[in-house]
């Protein structure tokens, strides 16, 4: 199951308030699941508010939620209350939905409702102000049940179209392993155009380990994937998408092609490079009916492009088709990293492509990785466990939990809360070194920003680099223990973040790292004096934003700009951390400028 605080899976960007209307246990369910699926990719940058009220049209209910202004999808985190593993039947799904919706139906006059949080309030108002470029909400709803065989249809309301996307016993069990967010990607082309992909199979040597084909794919059908499964498609690519502005880029000659000549995006573009783990073929093999664990792993500047120059410019695709090299691994697993690596330096020409583009695989990654295996806490008893790549601590556990010598040593020695991964590295260092608004703009932009920051200057890390960078998960850590505590009403990750980034502004990031490390615990003074800002940042956070909303000022460098002048002065006597930071040199050193 995943309830109970030993199994707590909640990302540490989800900030949760007024528990009021649903059942304790159903709330730590929901919270749980949406940290797991956070995890997994299938939900970013979800706020939590959880809640279920009248909203003037029939009941309305939420747990979270998050709208993504790139691709102008809103998606709603809902939970179906049931037993465990009790079977649900489909008017339980229909009324869930409804009750979801209902918060798109009624935004306006949701923002008005005073009964509920400020967050969702807030919520509400950019729901409200969005409203007529919205082009996909997506219903995420999970349950301890089991989901009925057949699910709800996609269906349209207000010419916005709905998907409803089920996270039941079963589905989030899958979702705890390694590979979900690839294996859940399944396209199926005679649904989503009316017939198969029509393609050409390229003969391969005998006993070969991957298969190919080429295909050119409707830009519409592209533009839908995209809009369902976003930045999952681009897993395994090396670049973000680096925007459109300026005449020269590669994005902006696509837009004009798109724009102007969209009967000529064949011959123009290079398109794309997938591959899949699995596809469905015609009997005669000249047509592809389905695809399953389909990632672009070069190609993702076009699909983005693509989407953005429809949903923005209002560009008509009819006429595009995105010539696509479509490649099967058989192998899969390591098999799949070791190709996939190859096949990104090959094929990207449109950027330089550096080694620390590779995310998971990236040697930045597997050095730290490296570090935390065998970098031993100073008592020497326990370490931190860096997750490399999705699910490892699961993967980790299940191999210790398999024998009896080891299955009470790991948990001790590596105790789940001392586990972060990569875009949790991404939000320490990025909070320290100055870059709050990179933070708050969610968990997968800021990595993205930190890693083009690697790739420009890469860092050279060893051990003393590791246990500073421990030393800022435990200050960050408690830091979000600390505002979680305070029980403000809204905005408590990015009182966190910005708390967090005030003291390395204070600091000049000079703090004694080292004592933190010794100690795997801060101060009672920090911790008082943490307690004490985080009243003060909430403050200027309000102030500051005027009018606008606070979680969308937050991610302006502006907003750092503002407040950065405003911090509060330390009083004496200082927490011993900083005294003694500030007195001798620090090794903390800089991270990635």
């Amino acid at each position: 199951m995943l309830s109970g605080s030993d199994e707590n899976l909640l990302s540490s960007e989800l900030a949760v308030s007024d528990l009021d209307s649903f059942p304790d246990e159903e709330i730590d369910f929901a919270v749980d699941a949406a940290g797991l699926l956070a995890d997994a990719q299938v939900i970013d940058d979800l706020q939590i508010f959880p809640r279920v009220f009248d909203s003037g049209a029939g009941k309305a209910s939420i747990v979270g939620g998050y709208l993504d202004e790139d691709t102008e999808a809103l998606t709603v985190f809902n939970l179906i209350s049931a037993e465990p593993n009790a079977r649900l039947t489909l008017a339980q799904v229909r009324n869930v939905a409804d009750q979801s919706v209902r918060i798109y139906r009624q935004a306006s006059r949701v923002s008005q409702i005073t009964s509920v949080p400020p967050e969702l309030q807030e919520f509400s108002r950019q729901i409200d102000s969005a409203h007529e470029h919205i082009s996909l909400i997506r219903l995420v709803l999970v349950t301890r049940g089991i989901a009925p065989a057949k699910s709800l249809e996609d269906y349209v309301i207000e010419g916005t179209r709905v998907r409803v996307d089920i996270f039941d016993s079963i589905r989030l069990g899958r979702a705890a392993g390694s590979s979900v967010s690839r294996e859940d990607i399944v396209v199926n082309f005679e649904e989503l155009t009316g017939s198969p992909l029509s393609c050409l199979a390229v003969r391969e040597r005998d006993g070969s380990d991957f298969e190919t084909y080429l295909a050119a794919i409707p830009g519409n059908a592209l533009c839908s994937m995209y809009a369902e499964f976003n930045t999952r498609l681009l897993e395994l690519n090396v670049r973000a998408f680096l925007g459109v502005r300026g005449k020269k880029t590669a994005n902006a000659g696509l837009r004009e092609t798109l724009l102007k000549e969209p009967g000529h995006f064949l011959a123009y573009n290079n398109g794309i490079v997938a591959t899949v783990d699995a596809l469905e073929l015609t009997p005669d093999r000249l047509g592809i009916k389905s695809m399953r664990g389909l990632q672009i792993v070069n190609g993702g500047q076009t699909t983005a492009s693509l989407h953005r120059a429809k949903v923005k410019d209002g560009a008509n695709l009819d006429d595009v088709l995105v010539p696509a090299k479509i490649i099967h691994v058989r192998s899969g697993g390591e098999m799949l990293d070791q190709m996939v690596a190859r096949i990104s330096k090959s094929a990207n020409t449109q950027n330089t492509v550096q080694p620390a583009d590779f995310s998971a695989n990236d040697p930045f990654h597997r050095e730290v990785e490296n570090l935390a295996n065998n970098t031993w806490s100073p008592d020497g008893r326990a370490r931190w466990f860096y997750e490399r790549a999705r699910g490892t601590y699961g993967v980790a556990e299940g191999i210790a939990e398999a024998k009896a010598d080891t299955r009470r040593s790991f948990k001790a020695e590596t105790p789940k809360e001392r586990r972060f991964d990569k875009t949790q590295l991404a939000r320490y260092l990025n909070a320290w070194e100055g870059r709050p608004f990179e933070v708050a703009a969610g968990a997968q932009k800021n990595f993205q920003f930190f890693m083009q920051r690697l790739k420009q200057t890469p860092v050279q890390i060893d051990e003393a680099w590791y246990e500073r960078l421990i030393a800022l998960a435990i200050l960050y850590r408690t830091t979000e223990r600390i505002v979680r505590e305070e029980a403000f009403p809204a905005y408590r990750a990015i009182i966190t973040v910005y708390t967090v980034a005030s003291l390395g502004q204070l600091t000049a990031g000079r703090i004694d790292f080292a004592k933190m490390w010794r100690e795997q615990s801060i101060s009672a003074e920090l911790q008082a004096m943490i307690r004490s800002w985080s009243h003060r940042l909430d403050e200027l956070l309000r102030s500051s934003a005027g009018a606008r909303m606070p979680t969308e000022w937050a991610k302006k460098e502006e907003c750092w700009s503002a407040i950065r002048n405003d911090i509060p002065h330390a009083q004496d006597p200082l927490p011993p951390e900083i005294a003694s930071g500030l007195v001798g040199t620090s090794s903390a050193g800089s991270t990635a400028q």
